[in-house]
């Protein structure tokens, strides 16, 4: 059958002209970000010729080496060490990682014990930078304070000097008339 790049081919047709199971297919489709109609993935002509490249190589990557081809080798030797790890529920959560495309690190037991106490420092140490916010907050407010009640006795001491000011003018002109009315000059 003739491929045409502008023609549009469901996974049924598509399994058909390459002889690929259609689950593989719906895989490769969803992978690619396909488009869907219909509820159904298509596939262009195009993308259709790049698939059968692709299979045509790894067909004769296996028949060169007179056995399985590289990707089937590492197929088993995935399913081999998924078949030796006991753990099922651990197994699960990494998998689980990989396919949400988390970060996965791996830590000797050493290095995740100080991971871990220093993430249970880093704790702390936020606890006490909030309390010192807290602090700095209060030593505002009475910073504040004392600049209020610095503003106030300076006022009151600006009052204090003109009230001297005043009874030593007062005080000085009484003199001069007692000294005028004694005849004191």
């Amino acid at each position: 059958m003739e491929i045409k790049d502008d023609m549009f081919y469901s996974v049924q047709e598509a399994s058909k002209i390459t002889g690929i199971s259609p689950r593989t297919l719906q895989r490769k489709a969803k992978k690619q970000g396909n488009r869907i109609i219909d509820n159904r993935y298509i596939f262009t002509g195009h993308q259709l010729k790049d698939i059968l490249t692709v299979a045509t190589m790894a067909r004769q990557a296996k028949t060169a080496t007179g056995g399985d081809s590289v990707f089937d080798t590492v197929k088993r030797d995935i399913i081999k060490l998924v078949e030796d790890i006991d753990n099922d529920d651990f197994l699960l959560k990494v998998l689980k990682a990989i396919k949400d495309e988390k970060h996965l690190e791996e830590f000797s037991d050493e290095e995740y014990q100080r991971f871990r106490d220093r993430l249970i420092e880093a704790t702390a140490l936020e606890k006490r930078i909030l309390e010192y916010k807290e602090e700095i907050q209060r030593m505002e407010s009475y910073v504040l304070d004392y600049r209020n009640n610095i503003e106030y006795l300076k006022k009151s001491l600006d009052k204090r000097s003109e009230e001297t000011s005043v009874l030593l003018k007062t005080i000085e002109q009484r003199n001069f008339i007692e000294a005028k009315t004694k005849g004191v000059k």
